[in-house]
């Protein structure tokens, strides 16, 4: 299983990836939304910790690139934001 994580603080990439690691996913880390499609795109993860405020943009904008046949992630979003409107989908 291959893993993305997608957070612009380096704590929670480097604590998330050493967890993934540990339980067997190959991790590939990002810091910015431009960043993690690049590299989705061209690792084609199964499963993507996308963090919702980056840099350079919303992480929203990332969920139907990532999530599109061309790259077929499966999405958790992560926050330190309380927004309970935003916080489930169906």
């Amino acid at each position: 299983m291959r893993a993305l994580v997608i957070d612009d603080e380096k704590s929670i990439r480097l604590a998330l990836g050493h967890f993934l690691t540990k339980r067997g996913y190959g991790v590939t880390q990002a810091a910015t939304g431009e960043e993690g499609l690049a590299l989705a795109r061209g690792n084609m993860p199964d499963v993507v910790f996308l963090d919702y405020r980056l840099p350079d943009m919303e992480g929203e904008a990332l969920l139907h690139p990532l999530t599109a046949p061309e790259v077929g992630a499966r999405v958790i979003m992560m926050t330190a934001y309380v927004d309970l409107d935003k916080a489930f989908r169906p």
